[in-house]
């Protein structure tokens, strides 16, 4: 018995994977898919060039003005900053793309629900729990950062950082991104019901979309795939499951 429960787990998994891909290139949905992705880059690097500005211009004075060896240092500052922002748009990319996905995550979401679940009520748009699931991933990251760079630089470098982050970012986004589709229909009450039922489900697909977050190039479509996963998720435990293509 548990043996068949663990295959059809393994089936409802893979289905959704692969139907959620389906998804994101579907007419209707693809071009939603394409503002998410312009306005991430496009405000991606708005905030590392303002960054980079205020670094420039607040240290490379002060460095440049050493005898000798300062415009040497100022250069290297400045490919210093270069690596740091690509480390930075790593850690920012996953709250980054969840909140500007806030600004299209209706229409992507209703699409699905509707083809596929026949659920076509008007619904208040509830934009700002994806804007604060961004806000909290973006803390968060930042200080599980803080926390397992050091340790991992002692014990296991990159052996010991990259899994424990894809487990602790896959936790927080099931956590953020399902509180915030699933709000849509349900009370907190029943959205902490859903969360702890589906626990290990959402679970899976948080890790997904962490491993995704960090792929460049395909992080761009992770945060309307993860909501998309999630929805087929909830609706097929909830429901018969996804309907036939129309």
């Amino acid at each position: 018995m548990q043996t068949t429960n663990k295959k059809k787990f393994k089936i409802l998994i893979l289905e959704i994977f692969f139907l959620s891909i389906k998804n994101i290139f579907e007419k209707k949905i693809f071009k939603w898919v394409l503002a998410t992705i312009a306005s991430t880059v496009i405000s991606l690097l708005v905030i590392l060039s303002i960054l980079s500005i205020l670094l420039l211009n607040i240290v490379t004075p002060y460095l440049s003005n050493i005898p000798l060896i300062g415009n040497y240092m100022a250069d290297y500052f400045f490919y210093g900053i270069l690596l740091s922002g690509f480390f930075i748009s790593n850690i920012l990319f996953a709250p980054l793309a969840t909140t500007v996905f806030s600004l299209f995550q209706e229409k992507v979401i209703k699409e699905i629900e509707v083809k596929y679940y026949h659920l076509e009520e008007d619904l208040e748009s509830k934009n700002f729990t994806m804007l604060y699931a961004g806000f909290k991933i973006l803390v968060w990251s930042l200080l599980i950062n803080i926390i397992l760079f050091p340790i991992s630089l002692i014990w296991g470098g990159s052996i010991l950082w990259l899994p424990s982050y894809i487990l602790i970012i896959g936790f927080l986004i099931s956590k953020e991104y399902s509180d915030a589709i699933n709000i849509r229909r349900y009370n907190f009450s029943e959205c902490k019901i859903l969360r702890n039922l589906y626990f290990w489900e959402y679970w899976i697909a948080g890790i997904i979309g962490a491993i995704l977050f960090i792929i460049p190039i395909i992080n761009l479509l992770a945060a309307p795939y993860i909501s998309i996963f999630m929805v087929h998720l909830v609706n097929k435990k909830e429901s018969s499951g996804p309907k036939a293509d129309n």
